[in-house]
């Protein structure tokens, strides 16, 4: 993948996120992630999809300890012959679900 296409799904991400309400770049905010593997098998590719968040919590623990833990992580594994088309429509599906399931979470 080339850079111009890495830096279109980082411009897409931010996109969305901002468009749900999320502020970006603020001190000590938490941090979320696309992680992208892929291996070539033959003529196909195998690509490990994973998307998280971090963040700083106080466990439920004597002391209430504060830590950084992740608070939501998905991961997807697909086999493509089109490997960016693929990669690009699964990093948005999976950004979805996770805009979804935050908003749910977040619900007052």
């Amino acid at each position: 993948m080339s850079k111009k296409e890495k830096d279109k799904i980082v411009k897409y991400i931010k996109g969305e996120l901002t468009k749900a309400g999320f502020v970006l770049g603020k001190a000590d905010s938490s941090t979320f992630f696309f992680k992208v593997n892929a291996k070539e098998v033959d003529d196909t590719y195998i690509i490990n999809i994973q998307s998280g968040l971090a963040e700083e919590v106080t466990t439920s623990r004597k002391d209430n300890i504060e830590t950084f833990a992740y608070t939501y992580f998905a991961s997807e594994l697909i086999e493509s012959d089109e490997p960016i088309e693929d990669t690009v429509e699964m990093i948005e599906f999976l950004l979805n679900q996770f805009i979804v399931a935050y908003k749910d979470d977040n619900e007052e």
